[in-house]
């Protein structure tokens, strides 16, 4: 056995697992909010779902998300953030990933 063969293989299981989840990784057209096709649907969009009502409804998470994406950022405050600011996405109270 190689020393750190494990760790390798538990490097390249994230790996995978990663690039599963942002093959699966779609964003709301209202707030550009990314998450799995399956959050949306069991949770909703923590920002828009009052109106876009995404929760439960395989219908409005087709039609009010998007897999068409490049990019992503992840806030930790969004009121402080100058990137929030510029991406006009300081205002949300939810801290995702967008």
């Amino acid at each position: 056995m190689v020393h750190g063969t494990s760790n390798n293989n538990a490097k390249i299981d994230d790996f995978n697992n990663l690039a599963k989840y942002f093959r699966q990784a779609r964003a709301c057209l209202g707030c550009s909010q990314i998450k799995t096709f399956d959050q949306f649907e069991f949770d909703g969009c923590d920002n828009c779902d009052e109106f876009l009502h995404m929760k439960n409804s395989r219908d409005n998470v087709y039609n009010c998300t998007s897999s068409n994406f490049d990019g992503m950022i992840a806030l930790m405050d969004p009121k402080d953030s100058w990137v929030a600011k510029w991406q006009r996405i300081s205002e949300y109270l939810y801290i995702p990933t967008y």
